[in-house]
């Protein structure tokens, strides 16, 4: 394949020399400012400080592939992107426009192709052009955020004192509100008070909360200020509170829901503090320990799916729906938000959409309550023990293989697949539909590109911007996307 570029149609944003600045500002931010950052909380800050510096440096402001902006797109795929789609490329500068609407174009195809069609092949070749342009930009970075987000955050962050999230809601002004409550009393004191960092839909705060006869370790969810998604600890409580009463799955038991605006500008939960930490790689390295779990995490999401969904739900309809039309209500909900959130044109978003409206999977399996987010950033273990599995906000009513399919490239890596479903159908669960693996492998990434426009919508949109949803909408959303076009242009 040609490297030959079409520089000459192709906008650029950032010249040579404000490259060399870009370069500049991120050696000395790695290798001078962040190994004197102490803080978690402002090392996280300044990691995604460097991404985003990458990103601007090579030239991608505003477009979600590469072959939109900058360097272009090699000469080859160009020529093929006109072949495929049959719009003729213009002269002008308007090269974005074109690849936008050729793309679209091709990409439709892949609903009926097979992995062998030139649309196929076309965009798995535009893929490995994306990756090579993304690694690139984590060449620079050399892991910084990867490294923070990618298999958990490390249990010893979460024991940093003496941080403060927001002055919204700082220790004081928390203490001061817990005192006026029945549950811990006027007596009430912080003894511990930090924040996790990272994350992108809530903000997690850890506290020890004293009082004359007790003592209680706390962790405090809240919703960020704007809430772009809409996404809320308001409809998660109830959740957490069913599934505790009902004993279905280890999780944080809910102690109280704050929504209180003339106090505070964002709701937020309180729920115990569960012991262990973020499941990760360490299991790889104990083979008793990782089998033990994977057993534990079967049989647990065994257990939520078998469940009676209108004890967990209690508005659910009397008539009830197909598991297909649970699905499909899903996906129109994420696609209806989409189509609000979005600041640009996406053909790989839009694409799979489409893809995933025309291939709901058929089967005859009973609707479930599925978690939607089973992946090892949400699961404490201690000693190879499941202690909790955390954040439920896109808990919902559904199939049970997305739950499994989501685990698979958790569960994989440490040896333990085969075991895993052995466990969960001897739990109760279902048999395992393999058939499904493409759609719900793709839909994470379609859900998770969605919600990354509207965190960027939100930095534009909204006065004191977070760098976290610049960081969501331009570097993380290309990564969503990538995955999309990869799972979109071969059969599994």
């Amino acid at each position: 394949m040609s490297t030959q570029t079409r520089t000459a149609s192709l906008p650029s944003y950032v010249t040579a020399q404000e490259k060399r600045i870009f370069d500049a500002i991120i050696e000395v931010l790695q290798h001078q400012v962040l190994p004197t950052v102490k803080d978690d909380a402002a090392k996280t800050a300044a990691d995604l400080v460097v991404r985003l510096l990458a990103y601007l440096r090579e030239g991608r402001t505003d477009a979600p592939l590469a072959l939109c902006v900058g360097t272009g797109l090699p000469e080859s795929l160009a020529q093929d992107l006109q072949t495929l789609s049959g719009i003729p490329q213009p002269a002008d500068e308007r090269t974005v426009v074109w690849a936008e609407s050729a793309l679209a174009t091709v990409f439709a195809k892949l609903n009926t192709a097979d992995a062998h069609s030139p649309a196929a092949m076309f965009t798995r070749q535009l893929a490995l052009h994306e990756r090579q342009a993304l690694d690139q930009v984590d060449e620079m970075t050399k892991g910084g955020t990867a490294e923070t987000y990618q298999g958990g955050r490390a249990a010893a962050r979460a024991e940093k004192r003496g941080s403060k999230m927001d002055a919204k809601l700082d220790r004081g002004s928390l203490e001061r509100f817990l005192r006026t409550t029945e549950e811990f009393g006027p007596d009430a004191s912080i003894s511990e008070f930090g924040v996790i960092p990272g994350g992108f839909n809530k903000q997690t705060i850890f506290c020890t909360v004293d009082s004359a006869t007790t003592s209680k370790r706390l962790v405090i969810r809240a919703d960020p200020f704007p809430n772009p998604t809409g996404f809320t600890v308001v409809d998660e409580f109830p959740i957490l509170s069913h599934v505790t009463r009902m004993g279905l799955v280890p999780c944080p038991k809910p102690i109280m829901l704050v929504n209180e605006k003339d106090r505070f500008t964002a709701p937020f939960m309180i729920v115990e503090r569960m012991a262990g930490i973020l499941a990760g790689n360490e299991l790889a390295k104990d083979p008793t320990a990782a089998q033990r779990f994977s057993r534990e995490l079967a049989s647990a999401l065994a257990s939520l799916h078998a469940a009676p969904i209108e004890e967990i739900v209690p508005q659910v309809p009397l008539q009830r729906l197909t598991t297909r039309d649970y699905v499909r209500a899903e996906i129109q909900r994420w696609y209806d938000r989409w189509t609000r959130w979005k600041m640009r044109p996406s053909p790989a978003i839009e694409s799979a959409y489409a893809w995933l409206f025309a291939n709901i999977p058929r089967s005859e399996r009973a609707p479930a309550f599925v978690h939607g987010d089973a992946g090892f950033h949400n699961i404490l273990v201690e000693n190879g023990r499941l202690t909790a599995l955390l954040d439920w906000e896109f808990s919902h009513l559904g199939d049970p293989m997305e739950d499994l399919i989501y685990c698979q490239p958790f569960v994989e890596p440490i040896g333990q697949w085969e075991n895993f479903l052995a466990a969960y159908r001897d739990a109760g669960g279902v048999e395992f539909d393999a058939s499904c693996l493409k759609f719900y492998g793709l839909w994470p990434s379609v859900r998770n590109g969605s919600g990354c426009n509207a965190l960027f919508r939100a930095f534009l949109e909204f006065p004191d911007p977070d760098v976290r949803f610049a960081v969501a909408g331009t570097t993380f959303v290309r990564r969503y996307e990538l995955d999309i076009l990869e799972r979109l242009s071969r059969d599994e």
